[in-house]
């Protein structure tokens, strides 16, 4: 009899008994053997665990992954300092992922660490699908939501060149919505998102609906995204949604999705681009299908490996797709510091407000600084002067720009480009209190950000932003 894991299952029962009486909801602190309380969840019909050690690593010994055998919730309790990290502690290093998914499953706020200090490594956070003889089916229609979690350093073994991966399919699974918003995904030796397997195996489609959005990818050595629907068109594909991404110091090919009709990919920026060990460096992101698009992508510093070289840089749809070329942009972002991992955008990014809803590019959780674009906040103007953020904006190849005076002045209004040359003065005299408007019409110019500045009296000024699309 394996004592150890009596005294586990007691000392859990207990603490059940006296945190919860059963209920649907259980709080877990890291003291416990993950895996038993993970066994113990399933047996007594509890479908929430919740995390409440700050920092705590829970963990397990156990050579079996866990597994998510019914529906179930693993969510961090509100106000920790830190979040609680998953990861497994199989001394013989013979367990290579840490959860199993065979039903309806929910985390949100926690990391998964594969290469915590007390990991052998680990080459999987998460895989959906069935296990060995025994093990239950995924069920049909199963559902997927992962939120503010974190996914890092996923080698095997901890060689970092060995493969790795976040969160991945398997075969024979047929799933409703998978949901992946908030999340950052850092140090992975293969593809982070892995959804795949479609053409080894007979199956019309994977998903239903597939969504990634507000999700960060740094140090991916294959692509961040990888999602295959079947080869035949005839049959109806997934919903696929990919939104405000951020990737960085990673493979050049961060995204790869083939034959899937009507997916949407916008509000990406892919930067510092590295050479793949999986030789994933011909392009940086390519859709394929009708009805599917890109746009609103700006690429920096993004590079090809490929002997020869193919097009640095290349966003592509193919096979009907199409791509929105006059929002592909190649700014650099401005990061605060990127070799820290704070892709925080300042206020003067050429990136802010050129998303297709005139918020920034990237992973929106970033781009705090950025100023709000074509939303009129609200400001007394009642004794000083006021200039309205110009409307359309993003615009091509004419908007207006307004301003209040509240007495006669003399005022000076000029555009600039984002090196702060002079591109024209609009007005230079002396006016009326009340409301003015100019239409300015950029026909002959470049697309890209551009400033205008409001000089009142001589001694104020105040300067906005524009965004100009050709």
């Amino acid at each position: 009899m394996n004592y150890a894991k009596v005294i586990w299952a007691t000392l859990l029962a207990v603490f059940v008994l006296f945190n919860s009486a059963f209920a649907s909801k259980i709080e877990v602190d890291d003291s416990f053997d993950f895996k038993l309380a993970f066994d113990f969840a399933f047996s007594n019909n509890i479908d929430t665990l919740v995390l409440i050690t700050s920092g705590g690593v829970y963990t397990t010994t156990d050579t079996v992954y866990l597994q998510v055998r019914h529906p179930m919730t693993i969510i961090a309790a509100p106000g920790l300092a830190q979040k609680p990290i998953i990861t497994n502690s199989d001394a013989n290093g013979t367990n290579l992922e840490m959860i199993r998914i065979h039903d309806d499953f929910t985390v949100e706020g926690v990391i998964f660490d594969g290469g915590h200090p007390v990991s052998h490594g680990m080459k999987y956070a998460m895989r959906v699908g069935p296990g060995p003889d025994g093990f239950p089916l995924p069920k049909v229609g199963l559902n997927v939501t992962i939120r503010d979690c974190d996914f890092v350093n996923l080698y095997q073994n901890k060689d970092l060149a060995s493969d790795g991966h976040g969160f991945y399919f398997l075969k024979d699974v047929d799933a409703g919505t998978v949901r992946i918003e908030d999340c950052t995904f850092a140090n992975t030796g293969y593809e982070a998102i892995r959804m795949s397997e479609t053409e080894k195996y007979v199956i019309d489609r994977v998903v239903d609906t597939l969504i990634v959005r507000n999700t960060t990818f740094t140090n991916i050595d294959a692509e961040a995204i990888r999602f295959y629907a079947d080869l035949d068109t005839a049959t109806e594909d997934a919903y696929a949604l990919f939104e405000n991404l951020t990737v960085n110091g990673s493979a050049t090919r961060m995204m790869f999705v083939k034959n899937n009709q009507n997916t949407i990919a916008r509000n990406i920026i892919v930067t510092n681009s590295r050479q793949s060990g999986h030789g994933r460096d011909d392009y940086v992101m390519q859709i394929q299908q009708n009805g599917s698009h890109i746009s609103h992508v700006d690429t920096f510093n993004v590079n090809s490996f490929t002997s020869p070289p193919t097009a640095s840089g290349r966003v592509s749809g193919t096979k009907g797709a199409t791509v929105d070329t006059t929002t592909v942009y190649g700014f650099d972002p401005e990061y605060a510091n990127a070799a820290l991992m704070d892709y925080t955008l300042s206020s003067t990014s050429p990136v802010c407000n050129l998303g297709h809803d005139g918020g920034p590019l990237g992973d929106r959780r970033w781009g705090g600084d950025c100023p709000p674009v074509g939303i009129e906040e609200p400001r007394p103007y009642i004794n000083d002067f006021y200039l309205r953020q110009n409307y359309p904006n993003p615009f091509n190849p004419s908007t207006i720009i307004s301003y209040f005076l509240p007495k006669s002045a003399d005022v000076s209004l000029r555009i600039y480009d984002v090196r702060g040359s002079l591109v024209e003065t609009i007005v230079n005299s002396v006016q009326a209190a009340g409301e003015h408007q100019f239409t300015w019409n950029a026909e002959g110019y470049a697309a890209g950000v551009y400033m205008y500045t409001l000089k009142v009296g001589g001694d104020k000024a105040e300067t906005r932003k524009m965004i100009l699309l050709k």
